[in-house]
């Protein structure tokens, strides 16, 4: 029985990762899973059936037992919360990070939470140390990193290695630029409106195996990103 992860769900369809055929597939699900309640989510571990290597394709047959499950934005099997806010372009929004780590702290309590302030290169030492004032006496880690200069990015590579880790936040603030600068390969589509605001460029929940130069022995890296 062939084994993977669920990169992807979207429209009854899902995306699926299998170490043992390094590989992905393009998965249907059992109908008597639907009837068992059994939904398939990004993030969700499964068995397949009917593999089909030279075309791509499987049927998933089982769901395997979840970790955990993060409602908004809908994934399983989360090791890490990495809320992500630019503190310029788009502008800090103190209440909008609270309601962000509010909500993951409540959603999914068995997770750690990591702030991470992107674009640090267009703020102050001053906008630095206010907010680290703040958020370190209550105890989150917080890390200040930019995609665009590559400032911090060893520390978040440190904090996401060996582990699955959900990127949140709004549109704008970096995520998946940070992800690229992480896996270059990768190449998501990022964008930034003229007016500063984010533009919704991600518009679905999709996991991603993030090659950070780990030996092969090491536990995988997996990142996902989300929908601001």
């Amino acid at each position: 029985m062939v084994s993977g992860t669920v990169l992807r769900s979207h429209a009854g369809g899902y995306l699926v990762h299998s170490d043992e055929l390094k590989g992905t597939l393009i998965c249907a699900a059992r109908a008597r899973l639907k009837k068992e309640r059994k939904f398939i989510v990004t993030g969700d571990k499964v068995q397949l059936g009917e593999v089909d290597v030279a075309q791509g394709t499987a049927v998933i047959t089982a769901r395997l037992e979840r970790e955990n499950l993060l409602s908004k934005p809908l994934i399983a099997n989360v090791d890490q919360i990495v809320a992500v806010q630019a503190i310029h372009q788009p502008e800090w929004n103190p209440l909008l990070c609270d309601r962000y780590l509010v909500h993951c702290q409540l959603a999914l309590p068995s997770a750690s939470i990591l702030l991470c302030l992107n674009k640090c290169d267009l703020a102050s030492d001053e906008d630095l140390a206010s907010l680290l004032k703040i958020y370190d006496p209550l105890g989150y880690k917080m890390l200040t990193v930019s995609a665009m200069t590559g400032q911090g990015i060893k520390d978040l590579t440190d904090c996401l290695a060996g582990k699955i880790s959900v990127l949140i936040g709004p549109s704008g603030v970096g995520k998946s630029s940070l992800i690229n600068y992480l896996d270059p390969g990768l190449n998501l589509k990022v964008g930034l409106s003229d007016d500063d605001f984010g533009r919704h460029t991600t518009t679905y929940s999709k996991l991603y195996p993030v090659k950070l130069g780990l030996n092969d022995s090491e536990q995988a890296t997996w990142v996902a990103d989300t929908p601001g």
